[in-house]
C-alpha cells in the first residue's frame, strides 16, 4: 500500500475512494445511526443492511 499511495496514480485513485465511497457509508453511519446491526444472523443482517442501503 505504501509502494502504490507513493505514485501519482495511486494517490489519484485513493482520492476518488474517499470522495466517492467513504461519505456514503459515513452517512449511513453517523446520520442514519448504524453503528452496529441490530439483528444477529447473517440472512437478517443482510436484510437490515438491504434495507439501510436502500433507504
Amino acid at each position: 500500500m505504501e509502494r502504490k499511495l507513493r505514485s501519482k496514480a495511486g494517490q489519484a485513485v485513493y482520492a476518488v475512494g474517499k470522495t466517492v465511497v467513504e461519505p456514503a457509508f459515513g452517512q449511513i453511519k453517523g446520520a442514519r445511526g448504524l453503528d452496529r446491526f441490530r439483528l444477529r444472523g447473517l440472512e437478517q443482517v443482510n436484510g437490515e443492511w438491504a434495507l439501510m442501503a436502500t433507504a
